[in-house]
């Protein structure tokens, strides 16, 4: 799958990231955003939340409102990416869902 701002062949991060992490199940949770945060039976509590997906400031601020639902108390949030200026409008990029 092709990034359409930056051209970016994501199956072949995403192979870099299998071959890593091989054989832990924890660690990478593949469906869409809004599947696994509408799932009920998903609300299991993380000591910690990563959050690298869609690049917009919207969905952004979206993740980290439900994956900061997801921690436990004294868990950890973090994003990528905060610096990325991939979109030509500044308050679309990532950094500004970040900060809110």
């Amino acid at each position: 799958m092709e990034h359409p701002e930056l051209n970016i062949a994501f199956g072949t991060v995403e192979e870099v990231y299998d071959k890593k992490f091989s054989g832990d199940s924890r660690v990478k949770i593949k469906m869409t955003r809004d599947m696994y945060f509408s799932n009920s039976v998903q609300m299991e509590r993380f000591d910690f939340v990563y959050i690298d997906g869609a690049h917009t400031s919207t969905q952004v601020l979206v993740d980290g409102i439900n994956g900061f639902a997801r921690l436990k108390v004294g868990g950890i949030l973090a994003f990528d990416d905060y610096e990325w200026q991939i979109h030509s409008r500044t308050l679309n990029n990532p950094k500004i869902g970040m900060d809110c």
